[in-house]
């Protein structure tokens, strides 16, 4: 298949999320979710935690590393 710009890929929840297993597993601070497309690179995000300090959900770091 080929990609042309403007393309946009979607996708829908794959089996075995967290909230169906038993008992249910969901991502905490500190995880990290990693996409990588062969010839085009990686993207990195890593799960932080709440901060009721200021009553804002904290944003996640992200990396990105172009392959070469």
């Amino acid at each position: 298949m080929t990609l042309d710009p403007g393309d946009v890929v979607t996708t829908g929840t794959p089996p075995g999320v967290g909230m169906a297993m038993d008992p249910p597993v969901f991502l905490k601070p500190g995880d990290v979710m990693r996409l990588g497309v062969q010839g085009l690179g990686e993207q990195s995000q890593t799960v932080v935690g709440y901060r009721p300090d200021d009553g804002r959900a904290s944003a996640y770091r992200t990396g990105f590393d172009i392959a070469r």
